[in-house]
């Protein structure tokens, strides 16, 4: 598993921006937003969701992704990259270019060079649990550290 999940939005082939306020409104609904010069960063509570979520982009120019830093893959987990997905249009990869999930006819809106790093391919879903399955259930004791 890898250190980091990006959660991107794509448009035929190319990188799309969406309201860097409404970003991180959202990313405030799980986490603490920083300040000042921190402001493109959220925290989260030990033990959930992630260490750090980094929106890249600015408010003039607004977000082109969020960097998930360390995640905890878990239900809790899934559920919000699944809420996000269908807030926002993201798709959702790691850095290490296993596998990328995406919403129901995003496939075709990956960029080409995205597609020929992944080595497990694409896979749409249209619920959380299909996110980074596992064969146990969401209990602390089986939660995966990314």
């Amino acid at each position: 598993m890898s250190s980091s999940i990006y959660l991107h939005k794509f448009h035929q082939g190319k990188e799309v921006a969406v309201s860097f306020e409404e970003v991180i409104g959202f990313l405030a609904k799980y986490g603490t937003p920083g300040v000042g010069r921190y402001v493109n960063e959220v925290t989260f509570a030990v033990n959930e969701i992630a260490e750090l979520a980094n929106v890249v982009g600015s408010e003039a120019d607004g977000a082109l992704c969020i960097a998930i830093s360390r995640p905890l893959i878990d239900d809790q987990f899934r559920q919000f990259v699944f809420e996000a997905m269908q807030f926002f249009g993201f798709s959702a990869y790691e850095d290490a270019f296993d596998r990328a999930y995406v919403l129901r006819d995003g496939t075709n809106d990956l960029p080409h060079e995205l597609l020929t790093e992944l080595s497990h391919g694409i896979q749409e879903v249209t619920r959380a649990e299909q996110l980074w399955p596992c064969s146990g259930k969401s209990h602390p004791d089986n939660r995966e550290r990314a």
